[in-house]
C-alpha cells in the first residue's frame, strides 16, 4: 500500500503536485503498532520473546535456524513504543526530503566536452545523485 500511494513520487509520470506529496508522505503502518498495544497483542511478543542486541545477532549468526531469527525480529520489533503521530511525521519528512533531492536534475545533452561535443540525447534528464550513476 505504501508504494501504491508513493508511485506518482516515484515513477516519471509528469508533473508533481501538492496531493501527490500527500498521499505519498501518508503511511499506512503508522499507528500499527500503536494499535497492537492497545489490543494487547505487543505486550504477548514483549513476554514471550527475547530481545537481543546487535552483537548477540551477530554472535549467533550461523548458529540460528529460520526459526529462531524469527523469533529474535519478533522479539525486537516491539523495542520501542513512538507514537502514531510521530511516525506518520518522521514519514512526511522523509516524503518531502526525498522529493526534495529528486529534484535535483542534471540535463545531460547540455554537458560537454572541451570539444563541445555531448554525449548524451539533448532531452535525457537524470536525478543527480542516482540517475546519473546508473546511466554512467
Amino acid at each position: 500500500m505504501g508504494l501504491g500511494l508513493k508511485q506518482y513520487l516515484d515513477l516519471d509520470w509528469g508533473e508533481i503536485n501538492p496531493l501527490d506529496l500527500m498521499m505519498g508522505g501518508f503511511d499506512p503502518s503508522a499507528h500499527l503498532t500503536e494499535d497492537l498495544f492497545k489490543n494487547k497483542f505487543a505486550f504477548i511478543v514483549v513476554l514471550n520473546f527475547p530481545k537481543y542486541s546487535l552483537s548477540e545477532k551477530i554472535e549467533y549468526a550461523d548458529k540460528w535456524s529460520r526459526l529462531e531469527w524469527a523469533y529474535a525480529r519478533l522479539g525486537n520489533r516491539f523495542q520501542t513504543r513512538i507514537p502514531a503521530d510521530i511516525n506518520q511525521k518522521v514519514a512526511e519528512t522523509f516524503t518531502e526530503a526525498d522529493h526534495y533531492i529528486s529534484e535535483y536534475n542534471i540535463y545531460m545533452g547540455s554537458l560537454v566536452d572541451g570539444n563541445m561535443k555531448t554525449y548524451f540525447p539533448a532531452e535525457m534528464k537524470l536525478i543527480s545523485h542516482w540517475g546519473l550513476r546508473d546511466e554512467l
